[in-house]
């Protein structure tokens, strides 16, 4: 009887398991699931970053547009911003503490058509702050979204 009992306990465990493994395979596959759950995390990421936050990102075509808020308490410059080595053309722009502004630019070598998945690995913020120049601020996590 003791043998009996295990035996079943042993078959249930297994195909309870087999069960959630096909379940985590079926939801693999769609990936709009797993991109979506990337670009809120993005987006959370990069809201709460310091001294500059990405508020909104806008791709579209080889052009971005993103809402930069100065998150520190003091006047910044922002004088360029990369995407994976790859600078923008944003030009100089001052930000007053706490201000949000709109930074564009062109993504060269880049292009992108509506809904297709982007990710940019490495961002950097190159700005000045007082009488320091050339300070940088590089995410620890990618900019994931879809074209509009």
């Amino acid at each position: 009887m003791k043998g009996q009992g295990s035996t079943e306990y042993l078959v249930i465990l297994a195909v309870v398991l087999v069960v959630a493994l096909i379940v985590i395979g079926l939801l693999g596959q769609f990936t709009g699931f797993g991109t979506a759950g990337l670009e809120q995390q993005s987006q959370a990421y990069w809201q709460g970053t310091s001294p500059f936050s990405i508020q909104n990102i806008k791709v579209s075509g080889s052009s971005v547009q993103m809402d930069v808020k100065n998150q520190l308490t003091q006047r910044l410059n922002l004088t360029n911003v990369s995407f994976d080595g790859v600078d923008i053309g944003a030009g100089s722009q001052y930000f007053a503490p706490g201000q949000t502004a709109t930074v564009s630019g062109t993504i060269a070598g880049f292009t992108c058509t509506a809904d297709q998945p982007y990710e940019f690995t490495k961002v950097i913020f190159t700005y000045s702050q007082g009488s320091i120049n050339g300070l940088t601020q590089m995410g620890d996590k990618s900019i994931v979204g879809k074209c509009s």
